[in-house]
């Protein structure tokens, strides 16, 4: 499996993902998790069926946001602990890099097992990830056949 991961790392294609995984490699303090880590199974397997993560494509940007109102509305910080900010950078050639560093949420890693079920039945389940790929198809970020296969891929894990 790690053979295949870095031949398809070595690729041009995820050249984008793995230059924002080495930047937020070991960023997210000790005792917390970061959404993008936590969604990579998803960025590979979207990109497995040829939907590449680019400065168009940031689905944590999307995940994190509904993962924070979530957060809110359910008051987790008194569950879980407080949830605190981290330093996460974008690759210079990202239009987001013009405002690094960036300062996501970071999440108290006790709360990584609802974080996972939420994903699994809130965010995919309930079609919240449809719905953020649909976006992309409609402002043209998107081709829908890649669209369609990348959907595809991701409800057969």
């Amino acid at each position: 499996m790690t053979a295949k991961i870095d031949e398809l790392l070595s690729t041009e294609k995820w050249r984008q993902f793995h230059d924002r995984v080495s930047l937020t490699y070991n960023s997210v303090p000790n005792g917390y998790f970061g959404i993008f880590k936590e969604i990579a199974d998803l960025i590979v397997t979207l990109g497995q069926a040829g939907l590449h993560i680019d400065s168009g494509f940031v689905p944590d940007i999307s995940v994190g946001q509904a993962w924070a109102a979530h957060w809110k509305k359910g008051t987790l910080g008194g569950i879980y602990g407080e949830r605190i900010k981290f330093e996460h950078n974008y690759p210079d050639y990202f239009p987001q890099a013009a405002s690094n560093p960036q300062e996501p949420w970071c999440y108290p890693e006790i709360a990584l097992g609802e974080f996972r079920r939420w994903f699994r039945e809130t965010y995919v389940g309930e079609g919240k990830l449809q719905t953020y790929i649909e976006g992309k198809v409609r402002d043209k970020s998107l081709p829908l056949s890649f669209a369609q296969l990348a959907l595809a891929a991701y409800q057969k894990e």
